[in-house]
């Protein structure tokens, strides 16, 4: 591919990203399991110290249960976006964090673009669409970028016993520990995974094992150790080692929270997004003739395993497979075009590209003028309803916890699963919604829903109409139906003289 050739390519590749990426963003972008963020960071901004205790919970506080958000710092800075840009300001660092890592992806594949063009750039295209579903008003946005940045120090460190940038590690770790502290082990596993795939020299059949100098493997022996350590560097301490493996062996917890889910292959939607581009790079890494590295192997198989674990992986897997896909592309020859080919073809196609960024845009200014720029469960006056008669002791649907308390209502649970795995709140909530049998009655083959109402004396409830409780609730006699709309109702207790 002459020069000509390959910078064509590279501007309409660019043109191609920006507005495939404002077009996917043209949806607006998810709220779930953001507005409980903002309220941390307003706790920790307004008392200059960090929870220890819940502080959401009217049951939680009730109980004193304790809580320390180990997302805290992530938590200061979306508080800080809002407070000066409002939703349009946490839209506008989604984007712009989206955008920089299809850049960072893309600029280490830059050179095999022109390789294999066909295959890198429908990569690069499914890379930006898994990217405007994963980047948006999470802590989880600052963990992918550490990521990077952590696979970047120990690749280059691979080649260059000799690079100081390596001894950054721990910094990583301890900055990890307080951004997104659920995901903070990988700041160890990943220096380890590098470690063992290289203490030894082997060859079996493909698969090659590289040897580290005696310097790396010293190097490496005590970072690890050390950025475990840098973890502890955070106010919730030891606690932060052990979360992550607490939270994926709770079945439970996987089973109620959505976004833990399997992918399944069953869906169009999931089979193209999630795993196509996971299929790219693994079919390339088997039909290369190249050796495949013990590393870059150990990497794919860690990252597949989580994919499969929970989907929500699968964006991680391709931002690590940046670092190791390019060497595994098998080269397709492709033609240069004339000049006046190449002056019609940037044309057409920039002219679509920009159609495309266009119609993107006029949808984010309307979603933004509509106030839909960031998604909300329920609609406000609901809400507003529920705050006018101030329910003491609200039993709410767990994915309406959120916004209420953004709303300054104090709920019963919300998305914070790991904190109502305490006491089994968690279970007898989602017991209570669901009508299935609780915890005090596991033989029982009819739903209890009275002992758990009266266990926790709800005197009001804001849930989702789709919940089988809804029809409990609108039959039992207790509760009357003080509001609701199309996807949400509101229920408050009857006073005595009111029960027939």
């Amino acid at each position: 591919m002459n020069a000509v050739t390959k910078r064509t390519v590279t501007v309409l590749t660019v043109c191609l990203t920006v507005s495939a990426l404002i077009l996917c963003y043209s949806r607006g972008i998810s709220g779930n399991d953001f507005w409980w963020h903002i309220k941390v960071g307003e706790y920790v901004c307004q008392n200059g110290c960090i929870p220890d205790r819940d502080i959401f919970s009217w049951y939680g506080m009730q109980e004193n249960i304790s809580w320390t958000p180990h997302e805290w710092l992530s938590d200061v800075i979306f508080y800080c976006l809002y407070s000066f840009g409002g939703g349009v300001g946490i839209f506008l660092f989604s984007i712009a964090s989206a955008g920089g890592m299809i850049f960072l992806v893309s600029y280490r594949l830059r050179n095999k673009l022109f390789e294999n063009l066909p295959a890198v750039l429908l990569f690069i295209c499914l890379l930006t669409v898994l990217s405007s579903m994963f980047f948006y008003g999470r802590p989880h946005i600052f963990s992918f970028y550490l990521m990077y940045w952590e696979l970047y120090l120990l690749y280059r460190f691979r080649t260059d016993e000799s690079f100081r940038g390596i001894f950054l590690l721990p910094v990583i770790a301890a900055l990890w520990s307080n951004l997104h502290g659920g995901s903070a082990n990988l700041s160890y596993i990943l220096p380890a995974v590098m470690l063992a795939a290289n203490l030894k020299g082997f060859d079996y059949g493909r698969l090659h094992g590289g040897t580290f100098t005696k310097r790396q493997i010293i190097v490496l022996s005590v970072l690890i150790p050390v950025c475990a350590a840098a973890i502890l560097v955070n106010p919730v301490g030891l606690d932060v080692l052990i979360y992550p493996y607490k939270s994926m062996s709770d079945s439970f917890m996987l089973a109620v929270i959505s976004e833990w889910a399997s992918p399944d292959a069953k869906e169009i939607a999931q089979l193209i997004c999630f795993f196509l581009p996971i299929l790219l790079v693994i079919h390339g890494m088997l039909v290369s003739e190249k050796k495949l590295s013990a590393d870059d192997a150990a990497y794919a198989l860690m990252f597949l395993l989580l994919f499969f674990r929970s989907s929500r992986f699968s964006i991680m897997f391709c931002i690590a497979a940046a670092f190791f896909a390019g060497e595994y592309i098998v080269p397709v020859k492709s033609k240069d075009l004339d000049k006046r080919s190449q002056r019609a073809v940037v044309y057409l196609v920039c002219a679509v590209f920009a159609a495309m960024g266009i119609w993107g845009t006029m949808r984010i200014v309307r979603k933004n003028n509509s106030g839909k720029l960031i998604s909300m469960e329920v609609e406000q006056e609901i809400v507003d309803r529920i705050k006018e008669s101030s329910p003491q002791r609200l039993f709410n649907d767990y994915n309406f916890g959120t916004e209420l308390i953004f709303n300054d209502v104090k709920v019963f649970f919300d998305s914070r699963a790991d904190l109502y795995a305490q006491k089994n709140i968690m279970r007898d909530g989602i017991a209570l919604l669901m009508l299935t049998q609780t915890e005090e009655d596991p033989e029982s083959r009819c739903p209890q829903p009275k002992k758990i109402i009266d266990k926790y004396d709800f005197d009001g409830f804001f849930i989702d109409r789709s919940r089988p409780l809804y029809a409990y609730l609108k039959d039992c006699g207790e509760f009357s139906l003080e509001y609701e709309t199309d996807k949400a109702a509101y229920f408050i207790r009857k006073q005595p003289g009111e029960i027939h």
